[in-house]
């Protein structure tokens, strides 16, 4: 009976621990106690009195069951429900680049699970995305210098760094780096390993039009790969529509540029590029 029980809740504290809010600790204890009964089982059952072995088997089954209503309540430290409110709580953070709230919660993220890959760029986006708001050139030009570098110790910690998010985030502190091959690079080695991300093959494009480049053949190969993968993309299709102006093409940028407007111009992106780029087509059919 105990064999049996035993393999029951190493079952439970299992599937508790990866698809329930269940403290994590306590599961982990939880399923430390249920093997430990399982060899116990095997190992003294003819070793063992009967009335010996009969109370051992129950106190094993008491502190099982105990284990498992405890892992269930949701005040236990380390619940994935906890981890995951403090996990938005830095994601809210990093969207407005509040520092000052982010150190505190990602404080206690870290202090009870470690400095995971994910909360790692949330950070490193907190960072960026306060030195957006300040000027470059403004009187608080070093304080943005330091925000840029603070998020780039916070991407350096991460242990993946072949994922989208790393890309992403790595990509947004580049845009820092004068050397503009590293910024292009950054998404080359994106579309390389994701070559079905259709927003990194725009990124390849825009960093290298960003970079000066006129090599319209490869921006609008990766432009025009961008929308083949995701025909819906705005942004793309938008600078799609701002490649074919700067080719002298005014017909076929005009249509790219509406039907990126069609699609998304409630993105303020999207907005700014399409009418920007609409004026100076009809000041240029002038």
């Amino acid at each position: 009976m105990l064999i049996i029980s035993s393999v029951i809740m190493l079952i439970i504290f299992s599937l508790s621990a990866v698809f329930t809010d269940s403290s994590v600790l306590l599961c982990v204890i939880g399923i430390i106690v249920s093997a430990a009964g399982f060899i116990f089982a095997i190992v003294c059952k003819d070793k063992l009195k009967k009335p010996l072995f009969n109370i051992c088997s129950v106190l094993i089954a008491a502190v099982c069951l105990t284990l498992c209503l405890f892992t269930r309540s949701v005040s236990a430290e380390g619940t994935k429900l906890q981890r995951n409110e403090l996990l938005q709580a830095v994601r809210d953070a990093a969207q407005i680049g509040d520092t000052e709230a982010l150190k505190d919660v990602y404080t206690t993220f870290s202090e009870k699970y470690g400095e995971t890959d994910d909360v790692l760029l949330l950070a490193a986006d907190c960072y960026l995305n306060a030195a957006d708001l300040i000027d470059a050139n403004g009187e608080e030009k070093d304080k943005r210098k330091q925000y840029q570098e603070t998020a780039n110790t916070f991407i350096k910690r991460t242990q993946v760094k072949t994922s989208m998010n790393y890309y992403m985030t790595n990509g947004h502190y580049l845009e820092s780096e004068p050397a503009a091959f590293v910024r292009v690079n950054n998404w080359l080695e994106a579309v390389k390993r994701y070559p079905m991300w259709d927003n990194a093959n725009l990124m390849v494009a825009l960093s290298l039009r960003h970079d000066g480049s006129t090599d319209y053949t490869m921006i609008q190969y990766y432009t025009d790969m961008a929308v083949r993968i995701n025909p819906n993309n705005a942004l793309a299709l938008a600078y799609m529509g701002v490649v074919r102006y700067e080719m002298g093409m005014y017909d076929s940028a005009l249509a790219y540029l509406k039907q990126a407007e069609k699609i998304g111009g409630d993105d303020i992106r999207v907005y700014s590029v399409t009418q920007c780029y609409r004026r100076l087509i009809e000041e240029a059919g002038k």
